[in-house]
């Protein structure tokens, strides 16, 4: 008589402590029970059920249900259009400070989503503030360079120029 594994029935060494088909625990488990009737040496076939059976299940996590966006990455992509459009360096910098964070608990957690939101977010929160700084450089060269440059858009005679 051999030993097999009551959950699986597959056949068992002595001394085995795990099945090494399906990976539980013998103990009390196993059986003894005549594999094959006597003399027939012909290999033994796994039934429809054990060749359906995956080998294991540790590998695979349980479905948890869906996972839910997270809030600060929302908030950040909308700050960073906002920043783009309205207001470039305030928001902009409200987004990065919401996108980061937000990044790192969606990587964090199995929970969250929204790594796409946080990304979208830091990278239109860094265009808003790259922008908004360019704009200001801007404002500045033509308000430094003179009231020349500001008399040739008003009144020839008179108006902005004074000398």
């Amino acid at each position: 008589m051999a030993t097999i594994c009551l959950h699986c029935n597959s056949p068992i060494n002595p001394g085995q402590a795990f099945c090494h088909a399906c990976g539980r625990p013998l103990g009390a488990q196993a059986w003894k029970t005549p594999l094959r009737p006597p003399g027939d040496d012909a290999p033994r076939v796994p039934s429809y059920i054990e060749a359906q059976r995956p080998t294991r299940y540790a590998d695979t996590a349980p479905y948890s249900g869906p996972r839910r966006a997270d809030g600060g990455a929302i908030a950040s992509m909308i700050l960073g259009i906002i920043g783009l459009v309205a207001v470039p360096i305030i928001a902009s910098i409200i987004a990065l400070a919401l996108g980061y964070p937000a990044r790192r608990r969606i990587q964090d957690s199995r929970d969250l989503d929204g790594d796409g939101f946080a990304t979208a977010g830091i990278v239109t929160g860094w265009i808003g503030v790259v922008g908004g700084i360019i704009f200001l450089i801007a404002i500045a060269a033509v308000v430094s360079s003179g009231p020349e440059i500001v008399s040739d858009f008003g009144d020839p005679g008179g108006g902005l120029f004074i000398p």
